[in-house]
């Protein structure tokens, strides 16, 4: 819910063939963005008045796991230093 806000910033959304928007920004900014989504998807949820259970689920549905690309992306400009 909260992709509709930044939706070419994630995969399922980008036009095949076009450029990813993460290679534009820093690794930082980019995984801000797609940890964002999910305090946006709140903030729609609160909007529409969607269920508890349902915001409960956009809170909860990618657990505490990193941003693996992000990561990589971060850890090969760190080395490149």
């Amino acid at each position: 819910m909260g992709e509709a806000l930044n939706p070419t910033f994630f995969i399922e959304n980008q036009v095949p063939g076009s450029v990813n928007k993460h290679h534009d920004i820093a690794p930082e900014g980019s995984a801000a963005t797609i940890i964002r989504h999910v305090t946006d998807g709140i903030q729609l949820a609160l909007k529409y008045r969607l269920p508890g259970r349902l915001q409960d689920f956009i809170l909860e549905h990618h657990g505490t796991l990193i941003t693996r690309y992000q990561y990589g992306q971060a850890m090969e400009a760190a080395n490149g230093m």
